[in-house]
């Protein structure tokens, strides 16, 4: 389980970042998805990869997921989250 691809949505708020931070500091492979990629890569680097993206854009959820196994979805709720 060591090369799981693991996507970290919500990666560049405030639990995000400590998610990430630790998967990365356990050596486990971690993709974000952002909205922002150049907001991501200023707070990651090279660290992980980025894939830029919205929930609301299924096209995106579809190609962040590609050869993922696990996500950890660390976003805050929003009253507006159910409508397109």
């Amino acid at each position: 389980m060591a090369n799981t691809n693991i996507l970290v949505v919500g990666g560049t708020g405030t639990v995000g970042r400590e998610v990430v931070g630790q998967l990365v500091r356990w050596g486990r492979p971690v993709r974000v998805l952002a909205r922002d990629a150049v907001k991501a890569r200023a707070l990651f680097g090279r660290d992980v990869e980025i894939a830029s993206g919205d929930l609301r854009d299924p096209a995106s959820l579809t190609s962040a997921l590609a050869g993922v196994e696990c996500a950890s979805l660390a976003t805050a709720p929003s009253l507006t989250m159910h409508e397109e």
